[in-house]
This record gives structure tokens, sequence and C-alpha cells, in this order.
């Protein structure tokens, strides 16, 4: 969970937020154990082996790239809300956003 989490605890961590506030969306926690039951312990490697398909695989990597840019434009409002005048800040918070997740 801290690898899949990681670009937001860093970047509430950096804003003085609570680094355990994407914890709270019990969505996102919900959907990770999900996938994460469903590469592991799925009969016969059935996931793992759906995901080694590339036209399967192109369809994530673009939905997780979307995802990134949502990510990183959500920090840049958020910072630009803090810090109006920072923009260093901002494009560093943004860029700690979108840090890749990982494979």
């Amino acid at each position: 969970m801290l690898v899949c989490f990681s670009g937001s605890i860093l970047s509430n961590f950096f804003l003085g937020e609570s680094p355990i506030k994407d914890f709270y969306h019990h969505q996102h926690l919900l959907l990770a154990s999900l996938c994460w039951y469903a590469v592991f312990y799925s009969p016969f490697d059935l996931i793992a082996r759906l995901l080694r398909f590339i036209p399967l695989r192109l369809l994530i990597g673009i939905a997780k790239e979307i995802q990134r840019t949502r990510k990183i434009y959500d920090g840049v409002q958020t910072t630009l809300a803090l810090y109006p005048d920072g923009y260093l800040i901002v494009v560093l918070i943004g860029a700690i956003k979108g840090q890749k997740m990982a494979r």
C-alpha cells in the first residue's frame, strides 16, 4: 500500500497535512487490495496471464497515465490554493503527486 500511495503520502507530508489522509478513502484501499489479491491468489495464475496479454496491458497502461495526469492536476490545484505565489513548490508537489506507481 505504501508503494501504491507513495506520491500522495510524500506530498501530504511536504504540505503539512496528515500523511495518511488518502487512506481515508475506502474505495481506493478496497480497489488496491482487490487487485493485489486477484493477481497473487487467482487460480492457475489466471489474472497474471491475462495481464501479460499485450492489448490488455496497453489499456491498463493508458488508464494509469490518465490517472497520473489527474493526480498531477489535483496536486497543482491544491498547492496553488495553499501557496499562490510559490511556483517552485507547485511544480515539485505536482511532480511528487505524479510519481510512478509500482508495476
